[in-house]
């Protein structure tokens, strides 16, 4: 792959993320953890990435929702706030992964942000845009 090639897809990728929320209709969460899996996890997280084409953020929000954890991944985008439901929060291992789906030109592009546990009570996060095609790392924060 070209270094075109990988700017190309960074900024598809990264105009996904930024602009997914106004693209989806809210969706209920279809399958997650229980609560009492993932406590640590509940409440709102800034999440700070760093990928080839610089740094961005967004904010995920999970609650209890019945005894299963519900999560919103929430954007700003030209001033104008933003957010979708997440279709699925689920653990693997110690990290919790949330999923949603995006649409670009009618075809969904499947998006999995993951929170997990560092050193010192602090975490890390990373996001994945359909199967590879582009991912960033950087860190969750406690809003």
């Amino acid at each position: 792959m070209t270094k075109l090639h990988r700017v190309a897809g960074g900024l598809f990728a990264l105009a996904l993320v930024i602009a997914l929320p106004g693209a989806l209709a809210a969706q209920e969460t279809p399958t997650s953890v229980a609560t009492a899996e993932a406590q640590e996890f509940l409440g709102d997280w800034t999440v700070s990435l760093d990928s080839e084409m610089g740094p961005f953020s967004f904010t995920v929000h999970l609650t209890d929702a019945e005894g299963k954890v519900a999560g919103r991944i929430a954007t700003e985008m030209m001033g104008a706030p933003e957010s979708v439901n997440a279709e699925r929060v689920v653990k693997q291992g110690n990290n919790l992964r949330i999923d949603y789906t995006a649409e670009f030109d009618g075809q969904p592009i499947p998006i999995s942000v993951f929170i997990i546990p560092a050193e010192g009570g602090s975490y890390r996060a990373s996001l994945d845009v359909a199967g590879g095609m582009f991912s960033a790392s950087g860190t969750a924060t406690r809003s």
